[in-house]
């Protein structure tokens, strides 16, 4: 039987640039330490968002394939008697092992031979490996800057709310910093009010964070990005000034992204556009327009973590802001 794995981290905010390296690097320990432990794995993704790390490993074998083991007791040339009956080593080496002298046989090693027999060992299961090593391999994540924040002095890159941690449905009762994992995850903070609910599986656990306004793939909230933004630039006979940076940030800082078009007097053109298209990218991570002869437009392009219902009232902020 295979199984799935799906482990979902929900933190704090998490700063855009921390988040892509932590990802990958949990994902390369949890997988790593499966594989080192025999537990194959047919397929291996990770997400996330500011406020979510998620490891979904799929076709996890169900337990390690059995194993040989060879076990050696005294040397050879002392295993018998010069009748060629079992010596006395022989045969404490036999019941201290369990194992009827009858079994023994020759056994070459580096050393020479010895008399031994070979035995086989039952697999661990995928379940009690990942309950072993799944806490030491979150401690020991690499951390660009960490924080602690309760009594056990954890250090994460932000403080832990909840855990999710499901193998094939069954929760894996791990604990990190006083956090017990269970089977339920949280919806968007503010747009269906952190509501809470239970899962039991990968399919059902992205179903229903999208139908509560949270996108877990990076690479669909970029595209979604890309399209409003090429969207909006149109809809003022403009065109976007590209900028890959600034999108891996932005796409990065919001769960349901939206792209709001907002304003500025047309006086500030009067200054160098490179200085206007720097502030609004650096201190408001605002993509900016220009017309067709390639003139800066009176215009911004906001990303925000909302929805269209609460576009006017966030460009207005937007636009407050620029102003002052």
């Amino acid at each position: 039987m295979k199984l799935e794995f799906l482990l979902e981290i929900g933190c704090e905010e998490i700063p855009t640039t921390f988040l892509h390296s932590m990802i990958l690097k949990l994902e390369q320990g949890i997988t790593d330490m499966l594989r080192n432990n025999a537990i194959g794995i047919e397929n291996s993704y990770h997400f996330c968002t500011p406020r979510r790390l998620v490891i979904h490993l799929k076709g996890l074998e169900e337990k390690q394939p059995a194993r040989q083991e060879t076990i050696t007791g005294p040397p050879y040339k002392i295993a018998f008697d010069e009748d060629g009956k079992p010596s006395q080593a022989t045969r404490g080496f036999a019941g201290k092992n369990n194992c009827d002298v009858s079994a023994l046989t020759k056994i070459n090693t580096a050393k020479g031979f010895y008399i031994g027999f070979k035995r086989s060992i039952a697999g661990n299961t995928c379940k009690s490996i990942l309950l072993k090593e799944l806490n030491g391999i979150i401690n020991k994540l690499e951390l660009p800057k960490g924080m602690r924040w309760e009594s056990s002095r954890f250090q994460f890159v932000r403080p832990i709310r909840w855990i999710l941690c499901l193998l094939e449905g069954e929760v894996l009762p791990i604990d990190i910093a006083g956090v017990k994992a269970s089977n339920f995850t949280f919806g968007h903070r503010i747009l269906c009010k952190n509501t809470k609910t239970i899962v039991n599986n990968f399919s059902e656990y992205n179903k229903w964070l999208r139908s509560n306004f949270v996108e877990i793939n990076p690479e669909i909230r970029k595209q979604k990005i890309e399209d409003q933004l090429n969207m909006e630039s149109k809809s003022i006979d403009g065109y976007l000034i590209n900028d890959p940076e600034l999108m891996d940030t932005v796409m990065n800082l919001v769960e349901n992204p939206i792209v709001i078009t907002g304003s500025f007097d047309k006086a500030f053109l009067n200054l160098p556009s490179e200085i206007l298209i720097t502030v609004m990218r650096e201190h408001q991570k605002y993509f900016s327009v220009e017309d067709k002869d390639g003139k800066l437009l009176p215009n911004f392009l906001a990303v925000a973590d909302s929805e269209g219902q609460y576009c006017d009232q966030i460009r207005i902020g937007h636009e407050r802001v620029l102003k002052a």
